[in-house]
């Protein structure tokens, strides 16, 4: 998990959606950050910002279930 100012703090550009507000919490519509690696693999030819990724469960290392 990261704060707001992350991505800004390390110099690391946000091609495009958003990056992590204050509002993002525990209580908030779950988000995520994906690479263009990652859209390459496993969405290629679709529009990233319109896909919801699903997992089983949050722990570091587990693989994403599912891509809708």
């Amino acid at each position: 998990m990261v704060t707001p100012g992350y991505f800004e703090t390390f110099g690391i550009r946000v091609i495009r959606g958003r990056s992590f507000k204050e509002q993002d919490n525990a209580a908030s519509v779950r988000i995520a950050m994906v690479n263009e690696d990652f859209v390459r693999r496993y969405l290629p030819g679709v529009d990233p910002l319109a896909q919801q990724i699903t997992v089983d469960q949050l722990i570091p290392g587990s693989r994403a279930t599912g891509l809708r």
